[in-house]
């Protein structure tokens, strides 16, 4: 029988505090909503009920939780769409968009009581949560809830919103003096900030940007230890994207880091990425590695303007060789024909910018 969403049911996907699956926390904490990112799972962490024609759980909402052996507690911090299930022999993989953060308080004895109170939520209304204290879990990791809809959410960008959740996460004994990354942001020259479509940043070609990084150490330890200095790093397909700086150096255990670049003369819909490879445990082992992902995209050519420019083009193209309009003078017809016509197949902004070279709004775009 195929399994069907419940209206007054979400998916819980239960990650573990302990390497490497830990990192994928900071990698899901650091992306914007509306990017996508996936977990994989044995089939014999989903629950039983689930795993016939366990493909048909896409299109549900799914609450990541992370558990903390050490402390055995759950701490759910962000909400997820489910866009694909696939079983590939005992493996199952769950693709989706990442949405909302869930929220926490500003002060660390409060964020202990909500850990303690969502603790209780899951045990309540699932008896085998959460778990032997100090122990993995042995019985379902993926499963059905309601958990979640009593759990108030603030958008990903809420940077505060976002301080007070990676707070609440880093009290797993596995991040201490481990380092978050968090895309605060892709701005253009108005300082605007480059919308997410089709889970990718939506940028425009021949264009400037500053991508934003803060960088936060949440548990860093004593004050007698202190934070190595450690470089990061844009990178990208040089033909697509030039970075000013690419590497730069993380100071102390919370920095802004912004990335000048320029998204080069991509095509009407081309796809790039820029790429930030970081060690999370840079301050301790430096051992993990992982990556940050940022699809680019240009917007699609829009078909209804490209019918309607070559339709003036051959208009205009007519009146050059046919300039009768009433009792307008040819020479006239002809010469608005004419520059009708270089508009169109030139492009205003590229003719404008060769005619006036201070045209505000720039050529090629």
């Amino acid at each position: 029988m195929p399994v069907t969403e419940s209206p007054t049911q979400h998916l819980c996907l239960i990650i573990h505090s302990h390497r490497p699956y830990c990192f994928d926390i900071n990698q899901i904490l650091a992306l914007p909503s509306g990017f996508r990112f996936h977990n994989r799972f044995d089939i014999q962490w989903v629950h039983q009920d689930l795993r016939q024609d366990i493909e048909s759980l896409k299109d549900q909402r799914v609450l990541l939780v992370l558990r903390d052996p050490d402390n055995n507690k759950l701490i759910p911090f962000r909400w997820g769409h489910l866009l694909n299930v696939e079983r590939i022999a005992k493996t199952v993989l769950f693709d989706y968009h990442l949405e909302n953060l869930i929220d926490y308080s500003n002060e660390d004895n409060v964020i202990t009581e909500e850990i303690n109170a969502r603790t209780r939520m899951f045990a309540d209304r699932h008896d085998w949560l959460p778990g032997d204290l100090g122990r993995g879990l042995t019985t379902p990791a993926v499963f059905r809830s309601d958990v979640g809809f009593g759990l108030s959410t603030s958008d990903a960008d809420n940077m505060q919103a976002w301080g007070n959740c990676v707070d609440a996460v880093s009290t797993a004994p596995c991040y201490l003096r481990m380092e978050f990354l968090k895309v605060v942001g892709l701005f253009d020259a108005n300082n605007l900030r480059a919308p997410v479509m089709k889970e990718a940043l939506l940028v425009k070609r021949n264009s400037m940007y500053v991508l934003s990084i803060f960088e936060y150490i949440p548990r860093p330890g004593s004050e007698n230890e202190s934070i190595p200095l450690h470089n990061l790093e844009l990178t990208s397909f040089p033909d697509h994207v030039t970075t000013l700086v690419p590497k730069q150096q993380v100071v102390g255990k919370y920095d802004r880091l912004e990335f000048d670049l320029k998204v080069l003369n991509l095509g009407p819909g081309e796809r790039t990425a820029l790429a930030i490879p970081y060690q999370p445990d840079a301050a301790t082992t430096a051992t993990s590695s992982a990556t940050i992902y940022l699809p680019l995209s240009t917007a699609d050519s829009r078909h209804g303007q490209l019918i309607a420019a070559l339709a003036l083009a051959i208009v205009s193209l007519f009146f050059m060789f046919r300039p009768d309009i009433g009792n307008l003078s040819h020479e006239v017809v002809r010469n608005v024909a004419t520059v009708i016509f270089i508009l169109t197949v030139s492009g205003p902004s590229r003719t404008l910018a060769s005619i006036w070279p201070v045209w505000p709004w720039g050529a090629g775009k």
